[in-house]
Order: structure tokens, then C-alpha cells, then sequence
């Protein structure tokens, strides 16, 4: 995956150099270093204790979390500066905070579904992982075919409406799959599979260019970087939060040894249906976070067009 990823990334960057206009503004910002470095922290020290809880003595776990927590403190407090790493005058954008909320839930999204799904399929299926694979290949087909439809809709259509209503599609589309996972029916799983596909391609597009409506060129770079980071930070919590999700599931649903079972294929039709219902109920929880940045989204409509005061 790393040699796949390594020539498709030097590509972007080669498409970037040559496409993307020079905005150079006129004052110059300096780097905050101390800022990027405190988020690398912070988000680390939250992240590992969730994804890693189980094996970590509670003080230590907890620990760490306090500490993750003081560090984005103290960095949010770091922002208020003029070369503030993300301005927290971004906030007041309704348009760049709702459209942070929505990459925020579609990464989320299309991090820990696939994780799940490669998980029900191989353990409660007992299915190869090359079989299972192929589970996850309708998604990117869907999203692929999609796209320029979007595209050409957005000529028309406010990008507000279009990702409320894919963001309230992909809510849809997760609690079918979870459905799909609980009655262990790989047709409906696919087929659900299918539908987050669609409705994840119908997100992306309208939350970046509603990001960056009403910001200006001096905040236009600290707007995108923050953007990014919604969707990284979606994607990061979504991973550590799959993994305690189904923890507790599988404590609750399972016997101390079935878990051992399944995974050497030895389990029986009642234990794999266990697992398929520890796996489930985090699917349905996911699906709060695409119906939250929907609202969201509906909600911050109501607003007057923002635009952000200059900078001093």
C-alpha cells in the first residue's frame, strides 16, 4: 500500500505546483512552531490511550489523557495571536465551522466503517481477507461515478443543501449496514456498502468550497490547514473510537474465550452472530456523526452570509 500511495502522492504534488495559483498576500506570516508541535502532542496523547487502552495500566491511560486535553488547552489558547497557527476567528465562520463538522463526519465515516466491515466479514463470514476486500471495492466504484455528477450539480445548487442532504444519505446508508451486519447478509452489506459510497462522494466537494466562502486571502491558508485537520482528526477518532466501541460490545456479547474461538475459525453460528452484533452497534453509533454535521449544516443556513473581519 505504501509503494501505491508514494508515486499517487508525487503526482499530487507535481498537479499542485503547476495548477494552484500563487496567492501571495502582503504581510508576512511566520511559522508558530510551538503551536504545530503542541497539536502533534495533544492529538497523540488522546488517541493512544483510546486505541490502546486495554493494554495500558488505567493511571497511565488516564494520564495521558489529561495531558493530551491541557496541551490542545493550552494550544487553543496559543491561537489567539496574529500568526496564530488556526485562528479562532475561523469559528465565527457559520460556513467554515459547519463544513469542518461535515469532512469532520465523513472521514470519520469512511475511516471506521471499512475497518468494521473487513472485521464482520472475515471473523463472523469467515471469509479470507482477499475475499473481504473486494467488500469495500463498490465503495470507491460508487464514489468514482458519482463525483462528476456532483460536480456538475454544484453549478447550480447551493453546496449547503447538497451536502446536507448527501450527509443525511450517508446516516441512512450506515444504519442499513448496520442492519446488514446484525442479520449477517453480505448481499445487503454490499449493497449498503454501495449507498456510503454515493453519499460520501456528495460530501467531499461541497464542505471545501463552503469552507472557504467569506474567507479572505490573508486567513485563506490557516482556513484550509484547519479544514484539514477537521478531516484528519475525523479519521483519527474514528479509528481509536471503532476499537473501544467494539471492545465493550464484545465484552458485553461474548463469552471470555469466544473472541479466541472466532479468530482461530473454530467458533460456532452463535458466537460469530455474537461478534456481528458487537460490530454493529458501533456502525449505528457512527452514524450520529454524519446526522450531527447534517443538522449542523441545516442549522448554520439560517445564518447571514459571514465574512470575517480584516486582519489587523
Amino acid at each position: 500500500m505504501f509503494w501505491l500511495n508514494l508515486p499517487l502522492g508525487a503526482l499530487a504534488l507535481i498537479a499542485a505546483a503547476v495548477t494552484v495559483p500563487d496567492h501571495r498576500t502582503q504581510r508576512h506570516r511566520s511559522l508558530d512552531a510551538v503551536s504545530a508541535a503542541l497539536s502533534v502532542v495533544g492529538i497523540a496523547a488522546i488517541i493512544v490511550p483510546l486505541q490502546a487502552g486495554s493494554e495500558l495500566d488505567w493511571p497511565v491511560g488516564i494520564s495521558l489523557f489529561a495531558v493530551g486535553c491541557t496541551t490542545i488547552g493550552y494550544f487553543l489558547v496559543r491561537q489567539r495571536h496574529p500568526d496564530a497557527l488556526i485562528p479562532l476567528e475561523l469559528l465565527r465562520s457559520a460556513n467554515w465551522s459547519s463544513a469542518a463538522a461535515g469532512t469532520f463526519a465523513v472521514s470519520a465515516v469512511v475511516t471506521g466503517v471499512p475497518v468494521l466491515v473487513m472485521l464482520v466479514t472475515q471473523q463472523s463470514l469467515a471469509l479470507s481477507a482477499g475475499i473481504s476486500s473486494l467488500f469495500l471495492l463498490p465503495v470507491g466504484i460508487a464514489s468514482i461515478v458519482v463525483q462528476p455528477v456532483v460536480g456538475r450539480l454544484l453549478r447550480k445548487t447551493a453546496p449547503r443543501l447538497v451536502g446536507s442532504v448527501a450527509l443525511l444519505l450517508l446516516t441512512f446508508a450506515i444504519i442499513l449496514l448496520s442492519a446488514a451486519v446484525w442479520a449477517l447478509d453480505p448481499a445487503w452489506i454490499i449493497g449498503a456498502l454501495v449507498l456510503v459510497g454515493v453519499s460520501a462522494a456528495g460530501v467531499w466537494s461541497p464542505m471545501s468550497m463552503l469552507a472557504m466562502q467569506g474567507i479572505d486571502d490573508e486567513r485563506r491558508s490557516a482556513g484550509s490547514a484547519g479544514y484539514n485537520l477537521a478531516r484528519q482528526l475525523g479519521a483519527a477518532v474514528a479509528g481509536a473510537g471503532a476499537a473501544v466501541l467494539l471492545s465493550w460490545q464484545v465484552s458485553v456479547r461474548l463469552p471470555a474465550d469466544a473472541l479466541g474461538r472466532i479468530e482461530s475459525g473454530s467458533a460456532d453460528l452463535a458466537a460469530r452472530a455474537g461478534y456481528a452484533a458487537a460490530i454493529a452497534v458501533p456502525l449505528a453509533i457512527i452514524a450520529v456523526l454524519p446526522l450531527t454535521a447534517a443538522m449542523t449544516l441545516m442549522l448554520s443556513g439560517r445564518a447571514r452570509p459571514d465574512r470575517l473581519p480584516p486582519t489587523r
